[in-house]
């Protein structure tokens, strides 16, 4: 499930925000961490083994820990 973008190619160099809050936005996986899981859990689906994972906007320091805690070990 790719959710918001739909299109397997089109999250394959996006950014991504981890913020219950954040707007959608076509270039980048933006939501909670549950979402950004089935997002990513598409793309292991279709056979991709490893992933750059690039926070962008407000709170950064944030965003690292949160995927850390909570989207990285989910994918493993």
């Amino acid at each position: 499930m790719l959710g918001q973008l739909g299109q397997p190619d089109a999250a394959a160099g996006c950014p991504r925000r981890v913020d219950e809050k954040a707007e959608p936005d076509a270039g980048a996986l933006v939501g909670s961490p549950a979402f950004l899981c089935d997002a990513l859990r598409g793309f292991q689906d279709l056979g991709f083994t490893a992933f750059n994972l690039m926070p962008v906007g407000d709170g950064r320091d944030e965003q690292i820990e949160r995927l850390a805690r909570e989207v990285v070990p989910a994918l493993r």
